[in-house]
């Protein structure tokens, strides 16, 4: 993230008192846009607690050292972090952009966030809802043109909706980052209860994009989705770290939303990126790498490491769904030291480049099928998996032994004493490939020989 500096100009908003000149100290602005329009690099905008009925458009930009904040008044962080899935309230007054006066549904494709070609800009802890759509190409928040170093942080966007029939012509783009826009954060955010029909949740179809930290549930479809945008560009070195979604495509009842289990956190037209350490339950397919043919949409150079899939669908799958036979636009792919317990699927075959595409370090426990290949594909190098339940891959060292985790029942996978996946992993396997750290942030290799799954004992 970018180092705002402090001790710039101090502007304030407040839903009372006079519009405010904004090189003076005097009575506070009445509205958040018009900070947005007045403030100055460096300054950061107090937003005072109260209720916004407001669509915004951020019209201003900072500087490399000098970005512009907007937050609520008294905006602080505790020790051990605040906002996502951690429970924590941050510091500071309650601010809520209420959108549901713009219209029940809103039709014009405006989004209720806009930031566009405006860089070096951090908006944080502010919460927008209850936001009603029908129609297609609906934009909730939308970064896009030449912006750089914008960054959302510890954000809530609760109860998004299109409320149009899931028939292809209605869609809410709930939050989406365009090309060129670039060097993007989005951290410790929460989105929940979100309806986008043929949308995503979250969707970057951008360069140098950060995804981390984040709480994504109750959604319909795609939690996290590293697409393609105008033009066909693909999404560049982004990293998908640490986040936590729950309920994606299937209802807390049990049931699937349109009757298919989409990928909670999916490439389908992304290049030279990472999701690492994210945590995905009660969903479709936990993790997906597709390309969807014809339209010039490939997935390749994606590493899919120190991942937990719990109580989905199935865990991992990689190559096309658009294809039985052609997977040319997969390829380069790494699916490394994941855990996946009571999936119904464990990992998935679709077809691929498979001399390119690789699947070791792996636990699959509880799985109905841990290894799924319908089509008998070529698979590339499966090796060093535990299987526990549901069959083996075809692996030259395949473990097929309880992983003795501490305690699946109350969601604790660390590997308990003894476990058969303790120093069990391919002897070759560096940090370069598995990465530094495990699940839990521990280092990812001890006693010379990397461990099976998402946690290093």
């Amino acid at each position: 993230m970018q180092d705002c500096a402090h001790g710039g100009p101090q502007f304030h908003v407040a839903t009372t008192g006079d519009d405010r000149n904004p090189g003076t100290q005097a009575a506070p602005w009445r509205t958040i846009q018009k900070a947005m329009d007045g403030a100055t690099a460096g300054s950061t905008v107090h937003i005072a607690a109260g209720t916004y009925a407001e669509r915004l458009s951020v019209n201003v930009s900072g500087t490399p050292d000098s970005c512009i904040t907007f937050q609520p008044r008294g905006f602080s962080v505790p020790a051990g972090g605040c906002g996502g899935y951690t429970g924590v309230a941050c510091g500071g007054d309650q601010v809520i952009v209420d959108l549901a006066p713009f219209g029940n549904p809103v039709t014009d494709g405006v989004p209720f966030l806009s930031i566009a070609g405006r860089s070096h800009v951090r908006i944080q802890g502010l919460t927008f809802q209850d936001f009603t759509t029908v129609g297609p190409m609906q934009y909730g928040v939308k970064i896009s043109g030449v912006a750089s170093n914008v960054e959302m942080l510890r954000n809530r966007l609760l109860r998004m909706r299109n409320i149009g029939a899931h028939d292809g012509n209605n869609a809410l783009l709930t939050f989406w980052i365009l090309h060129p826009a670039t060097s993007v954060t989005i951290f410790g955010n929460e989105l929940g209860e979100v309806v986008s029909s043929y949308g995503e949740a979250l969707t970057a179809a951008a360069d140098d994009v950060l995804i981390e930290n984040n709480w994504i549930h109750d959604t319909d479809g795609i939690a996290i989705d590293l697409g393609t945008g105008v033009g066909s560009h693909a999404t560049s070195d982004a990293t998908v770290r640490g986040n936590l979604v729950e309920w994606a495509g299937r209802r807390r009842d049990g049931s699937w939303w349109y009757g298919t289990q989409p990928a909670a956190i999916y490439a389908d037209g992304a290049i030279h990126s990472i999701i690492e350490g994210n945590t995905v339950r009660d969903g479709g397919y936990a993790f997906g790498v597709d390309a969807e043919l014809g339209i010039g949409w490939p997935s390749h150079g994606i590493v899919i490491r120190s991942n937990l899939a719990h109580r989905n669908y199935a865990g991992i799958k990689v190559g096309t769904w658009y294809s039985d036979s052609n997977g040319a636009p997969v390829f380069d792919v790494q699916v490394i030291n994941n855990t996946l317990s009571q999936c119904e699927y464990g990992l998935v075959v679709r077809p691929y480049v498979s001399s390119t595409v690789a699947w070791t370090n792996n636990i699959v426990s509880g799985a109905t099928g841990a290894f799924v290949n319908t089509g008998g594909w070529a698979v590339g190098t499966v090796d060093h998996n535990l299987y526990f339940g549901g069959g083996v891959g075809p692996d030259a060292h395949p473990v097929t032994l309880d992983p003795q985790f501490v305690n699946e029942a109350s969601g604790d996978f660390r590997l308990g004493a003894g476990s058969p996946a303790i120093d069990a992993g391919d002897p070759s396997t560096s940090t370069a490939e598995a990465g530094l750290l495990d699940l839990a942030g521990n280092p990812r290799v001890v006693g010379g020989r990397i461990d099976l799954g998402a946690f290093e004992y």
